[in-house]
């Protein structure tokens, strides 16, 4: 089946996850996924993606999230120093935060370059709770 553009509806979800790859959150998957949204009527294509759209806003919350930890170890440190206590070293954290944030990227990176290959011949992959979201927000 051919889109509105005159492209396979699997190619147009495939672009739709590499913009996700090469832009993260960018312009090119906001404009692809609103287009899609928008103009095209195949309930795939925009289950497709929506799911580029809420797998990568997830894994940039989870990114953050883990970044907040070296500032939530402060704040509890700055607290324990108030009442005269000792600063414990909170070094490692980083170390650890560092870590956590390359494995974060690099199954993002992994994923999409999966769900785009697999985009090509009308096929997903599933994971749950991101198809879950999915399913919640289109019913």
């Amino acid at each position: 089946m051919k889109t509105k553009l005159g492209i396979s509806i699997g190619l147009l979800a495939a672009l739709t996850y590499f913009a996700a790859l090469f832009s993260g959150f960018g312009l090119a998957l906001i404009f692809l996924a609103g287009y899609i949204l928008l103009v095209e009527s195949d309930e795939w294509l925009k289950r497709m993606a929506v799911k580029a759209v809420v797998f990568t806003v997830t894994m940039t919350v989870l990114y953050w999230i883990v970044s907040i930890i070296p500032g939530l170890f402060g704040v509890i440190n700055d607290f324990i120093a108030l009442f005269n206590g000792e600063y414990f070293s909170i070094e490692w954290i980083s170390d650890i935060v560092d870590i956590l944030h390359s494995v974060i990227s690099f199954v993002e990176n992994i994923v999409l370059i999966l769900l785009g290959i697999k985009a090509l011949s009308k096929s997903t992959i599933y994971i749950p709770v991101i198809d879950g979201m999915v399913n919640k927000f289109l019913g």
